[in-house]
């Protein structure tokens, strides 16, 4: 039997181009839909290249800061370096003075009451004391700091008695008689020959000390800074 449409033509018409419009909306939402998440990556990825915009600035304008600050206080490690350096100086030459006030009172505190000093020289090194215009051979035996004394005791026995004294003082390493004898008194009894009586020994003792530490000692001969020497004290009170 054959089927009969009983549906008028233009009724006819409209079913058949509805379908293809239904399919051609589908593809348009597709489109639609991909072009959304393509706009939404899009907006995502541009708000981070702008956060990371953003940080790169921020860093630059703190590394600005930074380089400022430093800058400012370049002076002070300057100073600080300078002031370092002084103190090293200072720590240096200190290191190396040597203490003749002390000495001079260790050799005062040690003199006995029977002898009496002439003269008293100290030198720092064997150079300085020919500078000086010392003779004694004995001073250049060792570069060491050294003092000399000269002076007088009632007896021979009071020499020996003063060089074993004299080594107890602070940082001695040797004691050495360079001559000990009576003056010749060729003017009679009582008569002085360099400040001690003619029948009074005349002693010449060189006192040799530990350098200080840190201290270069020349050695004899060599050219050395003029060495700080106390004044004689000559006639010094028994």
């Amino acid at each position: 039997m054959k089927a009969v449409n009983l549906l008028p033509d233009d009724l006819r018409a409209a079913r058949s181009s509805g379908g293809q419009t239904g399919g051609m909306v589908y593809v348009v939402l597709g489109v639609l839909a991909v072009l959304v998440v393509m706009a939404s990556a899009y907006a995502f990825m541009g708000k981070q290249i702008s956060d990371r915009q953003t940080e790169v600035t921020e860093l630059e304008a703190e590394a600005v800061q930074v380089e400022a600050r430093a800058g400012a206080l370049a002076k002070y490690e300057k100073a600080a370096v300078a002031a370092r350096k002084r103190v090293d100086e200072v720590r240096t030459v200190t290191d190396a003075r040597i203490e003749w006030s002390h000495t001079l009172r260790e050799v005062s505190r040690v003199l006995p009451n029977e002898a009496w000093l002439t003269s008293i020289r100290a030198t720092a090194s064997p150079s300085a004391a020919v500078e000086g215009g010392t003779a004694n051979p004995l001073r250049a035996a060792t570069a060491d700091p050294a003092v000399e004394v000269t002076g007088c005791t009632s007896k021979q026995d009071y020499v020996a008695r003063l060089m074993s004294r004299l080594r107890g003082m602070d940082r001695v390493t040797r004691v050495a008689l360079s001559s000990s004898a009576k003056a010749d008194g060729g003017g009679g009894s009582g008569a002085k020959t360099g400040g001690c009586a003619a029948e009074s020994p005349q002693f010449n003792i060189v006192v040799f000390f530990k350098g200080p530490a840190g201290a270069a000692v020349p050695a004899a001969g060599a050219s050395a800074a003029p060495a700080a020497t106390p004044t004689p004290t000559p006639g010094a009170a028994k």
